[in-house]
């Protein structure tokens, strides 16, 4: 199944998985699959390997904001599906977890996305991107799982209030409040969410 799922050749690619459970509602095994280009990956384990460093794991930021959700969010309800948005230099990452479990991800590049092709993004082309993008990722996950996304993590360096009032007001989704730790004074940004 892999093969047919997989937009990536798996003979050129890293591939590998997980067992998330069984569905209590379906009663169907789910399984998260992870397949990577070798020419994305190649450059990431060359450099450890001459920097000397031993990699026990790669694996994509997704996750790693999975688990920023799962222990810094102070206003989540657990067994609730979450959306995380995810916005930095390079691209635009949605999440859907539940109960500390991916079950949708996508990413997009900029350079990817038309609006914002000739390098600069209006507020307007920034709002219908994620109104465009979250009414998708939010029709797939309702469709398939019977169940709306009210809750979301939103991690943005800037127009977080903005963005904030989007999700409230088109899709009726409250924004998850979160504490992250922090060795001064000041709260550490959104920006560090990634890493």
């Amino acid at each position: 199944n892999a093969i047919q799922l997989s937009p990536t050749r798996l003979d050129d690619a890293y591939f590998d998985w997980q067992n998330l459970g069984v569905n209590v509602k379906t009663f169907e095994r789910e399984l998260l699959i992870a397949v990577a280009a070798k020419s994305k990956i190649n450059p990431y384990l060359e450099a450890a390997r001459q920097a000397k460093i031993e990699l026990l794991a790669l694996e994509p930021s997704s996750l790693g904001l999975m688990r920023l959700l799962n222990y810094f969010a102070v206003t989540a309800e657990k067994n609730s599906p979450h959306l995380i948005i995810y916005l930095s230099s390079d691209g635009i990452n949605f999440l859907i977890t539940k109960e500390g479990k991916p079950f949708f991800d996508s990413y997009s590049f900029w350079r990817n996305v038309e609006e914002a092709r000739d390098g600069k993004i209006s507020r307007e082309d920034f709002e219908q991107i994620l109104s465009r993008e979250i009414d998708k990722l939010l029709n797939f996950y309702r469709t398939h799982y019977q169940e709306d996304v009210t809750q979301a993590f939103l991690l943005t360096p800037i127009l977080k209030n903005e963005l904030a009032q989007v999700l409230n007001q088109k899709f009726k989704i409250k924004l998850i409040g979160s504490r992250f730790p922090s060795q001064t004074q000041d709260p550490l940004s959104d920006i560090w969410g990634g890493v």
